[in-house]
């Protein structure tokens, strides 16, 4: 998780669910959560994680967790 961008994308995640939901250490480690979840399940098949690809991946897996 080394790629440039990467914490950007992350504080993009946080901000975003910060500005959704109410202020928490639960909302921010949702996001964290989501973030290196994401990144996981990309890695499974590629060998470089590219923060777009997370950013591209996030409605999908927000979703999934939604129910």
């Amino acid at each position: 998780m080394a790629i440039g961008g990467t914490g950007d994308t992350l504080a993009g995640i946080i901000t975003g669910f910060l500005a959704q939901f109410t202020s928490s250490v639960d909302v921010i480690s949702a996001a964290v959560y989501l973030h290196s979840y994401i990144a996981d399940q990309i890695y499974d098949n590629n060998y470089i994680v590219l923060p777009t690809k997370i950013s591209q991946a996030l409605p999908y897996w927000m979703k999934q967790f939604e129910n």
